[in-house]
């Protein structure tokens, strides 16, 4: 997703995650809930030119990690229709416990998560410029290129 479009009034923030072209690799995990689809959006850690011995934060050089950063939940909104809202759970890297990011039309109907996912990528895509991570590049801070192709962790 475009840093710029999920994080409009703090995209300088995200820029040591986002590729040279401003996106954010994230990594999606759902599944059903009461009202509808659930999940979390997982943040790309980018790869480093060097180990990282950092207790909670440590990996080899050259490979992703991914830190839990959104909630994905489906609320209610009456007359039979929802709502799907991004938020930041409790307990993450990012001390922002439980604050709403963006609230969006839910307009999922599926029972498949396979297609559900799919419904929903479109919904990202149409608001944060979603796309597949195929051509992106990420420059780590001594000028090493690595694509979606680097292995993760």
């Amino acid at each position: 997703m475009e840093a710029a479009k999920l994080f409009p009034d703090e995209c300088e923030d995200w820029k040591t995650y986002c590729s040279e072209d401003g996106y954010l690799r994230l990594r999606p995990l759902i599944y059903f809930g009461a009202v509808g689809v659930e999940g979390y959006l997982s943040l790309g850690n980018p790869p480093t030119d060097q180990d990282l011995d950092a207790w909670e934060g440590s990996k080899p050089a050259g490979t992703w990690d991914y830190w839990e950063m959104l909630g994905l939940i489906t609320v209610p909104a009456g007359d039979y229709r929802s709502n799907i809202m991004l938020y930041f759970p409790t307990n993450t890297f990012f001390d922002r416990g439980l604050e709403v990011l963006h609230t969006l039309p839910n307009e999922t109907a599926e029972t498949d998560l396979e297609a559900c996912w799919n419904e929903l990528f479109n919904l990202f895509q149409e608001s944060f410029g979603a796309t597949a991570l195929s051509g992106k590049i990420w420059i780590s801070p001594n000028g090493t290129r690595f694509d979606d192709s680097t292995p993760d962790q």
